[in-house]
């Protein structure tokens, strides 16, 4: 697998863009400083699509996306062959002009990444930058008004001031007559030095620096370093003129602080189908991070993705249609990412199918780099999974599995646009959500009504530890003497039912919308209040006549 950091960025981008281009698709993976900003904000069984986004929402709103994996997996139809190729590139939101972004860390986010090994050095020292849509703007803004440069100068350590000084002190020395390293009698070649800085800020003041230091002299870039040259003051004043030169400094410092967004605007120009698993936090922080800040509208959300990314796969939704058309002796313990790919790889999805196509990878050949929750190596399970999945689904829609034959890149995709834009949805009221559509109506288990048998206020840490006993539950207090209980099957509903039937101090129905929804019953109630009132004036009148 490739690790890509900024110093290695602008080096192996042509080869990410080569390979993004004649990829099938592309699978992806992510990792995040935090997950639950809010434990007011925590996922619930009673969530609707809608209360979920605006809950993940502000669960992210200040998380950052520290890790980007990509695996572009391309066909070879002669040999039913997919060729991957794994990239991993470490973020990080480098500072420029007025943008210093602030972001959130949690404790059991940084413990997990730790005991999976994240190297936190490469992130903070040696991580991509990244821009989306309105820093862009802005970034743009402040280099056509100057205010970048300036900010870039108060932001410079005292090692890059000491960096620029010296390559002023060179040009002197030239200048005087002196021919240091590098230099001829026309032009002298300064290369600029790495630092915590990106290099073309470094670059961009030291042009500006000189050009002001020096008059006899004019700065042109060259490779990322820079190219000075002797010049006469009618030469000076023509470059001066030309603002293509200045035009070229600025889009250098642009491209260098865009660093990974270039990689995620190819992805929306290319329009590839993008693999994830279990990928609805992917997709916003991805939106935040690289296109613009999450509208408040979960409907604008869903239009924005698939906008950017018309056909998105979530392995984890494929997995639990897959896992309907098998027998379950033949399924997974459990359908989490290493699961999946342990089940395709050695256990009975394998060779579920017939001529199902080899998955050829250069980048995992030491046993040392397969490390579940690295962004790279994950990248790669998801589009090993989605590829075997594909297979299995094509043969299927074909006629079953005595009608197997090999598919190429292309059939695979066709026969599986029906499980394309469906997004798993973990512990809520929907199983997924629809991209392109309108969201499923929900299948979830029928809620649970709870009190007490003797009237008295219940409490919530209890109800929810007492019923946590037959499974996974979440509680929610209607009042201080009545509660809704969400379970997670249908089957642990009626488990619930009977335990509790005749239990001494709760009392457990199954919800009835016209008898315990509030809204229903109060308006229910005043109706016929109302009737009766008309009915008592209407007699009233009658009998007075």
């Amino acid at each position: 697998m490739t690790e890509v950091l900024r110093d290695t960025f602008e080096k192996n981008f042509p080869r990410v863009e080569k390979d993004i281009k004649n990829a099938a698709f592309i699978a992806i993976d992510t990792e995040f400083s935090c997950l639950v900003s809010h434990t007011e904000s925590k996922s619930s069984l009673f969530d609707t699509a809608e209360q979920r986004y605006l809950k993940q929402r502000d669960n992210i709103s200040d998380a950052l996306l520290l890790q980007f994996g990509l695996t572009a997996f391309i066909f070879d139809r002669e040999k039913n062959v997919y060729e991957s190729h794994s990239y991993c590139f470490y973020l990080f939101p480098h500072t420029f002009g007025s943008n210093d972004q602030r972001f959130k860390c949690q404790a059991s986010s940084l413990e997990f990444l730790c005991h999976h090994k994240f190297d936190f050095n490469k992130f903070v020292y040696n991580g991509i930058s990244f821009l989306n849509d309105e820093q862009d703007i802005r970034a743009q803004q402040e280099l056509k008004d100057g205010d970048l440069l300036r900010s870039v100068e108060r932001a410079l350590s005292h090692e890059d001031e000491e960096s620029v000084q010296a390559m002023c002190s060179q040009v002197a020395l030239w200048l005087a007559g002196g021919l240091p390293e590098a230099a001829t009698e026309k032009s002298i070649f300064l290369e600029v030095p790495r630092s915590s800085q990106s290099s073309q800020c470094i670059a961009y003041v030291a042009h500006h620096e000189l050009r002001k230091r020096f008059i006899c002299i004019w700065t042109l870039p060259e490779d990322g370093n820079i190219r000075v040259l002797k010049v006469s003051p009618t030469e000076r004043a023509m470059m001066e003129k030309n603002h293509s030169h200045e035009d070229e400094l600025q889009n250098a410092v642009l491209l260098s602080i865009r660093g990974f967004t270039r990689i995620f605007k190819l992805l929306v120009q290319l329009k590839k189908p993008i693999i994830a698993h279990n990928c609805v936090l992917d997709l916003m922080i991805m939106h935040k991070q690289f296109y613009c800040s999450l509208p408040k509208s979960y409907q604008a959300f869903k239009n924005n993705i698939h906008s950017l990314f018309p056909n998105v796969y979530d392995t984890k939704y494929m997995s639990s249609e897959y896992r309907k058309k098998i027998d379950r002796s033949d399924s997974w313990s459990n359908n989490t990412l290493p699961g999946l790919y342990r089940y395709f790889d050695l256990g009975r999805g394998h060779s579920i199918a017939s001529y199902s196509p080899k998955i050829i990878s250069q980048d995992f050949g030491d046993e040392g780099e397969r490390k579940f929750h690295d962004a790279g190596w994950d990248s790669y399970c998801a589009g090993f999974c989605f590829i075997r999945m594909a297979h299995f689904f094509g043969v299927m829609e074909m006629g079953g599995l005595s009608a197997a034959r090999p598919f190429t890149s292309t059939e695979h995709l066709a026969l599986t646009s029906h499980l394309a834009n469906r997004i798993n949805i973990i512990r809520g009221n929907l199983t997924h959500i629809v991209l392109d559509g309108l969201d499923p109506p929900s299948h979830r288990p029928e809620i649970i009504v709870v009190k007490r048998r003797d009237g008295k206020a219940l409490d919530a840490l209890e109800l929810t530890e007492s019923l946590s006993k037959h499974g996974s539950v979440d509680v929610k207090m209607v009042s201080n003497k009545l509660a809704l209980v969400a379970a997670s099957t249908k089957g642990q509903v009626m488990d619930l039912c009977r335990e509790y039937y005749k239990h001494p101090e709760l009392a457990l129905v199954k919800y009835n919308k016209i008898q315990h929804d509030p809204f229903i019953w109060t308006s229910t109630l005043c109706s016929l209040v109302m009737c009766a009132a008309l009915s008592g004036i209407f007699i009233y009148r009658v009998l007075k006549n």
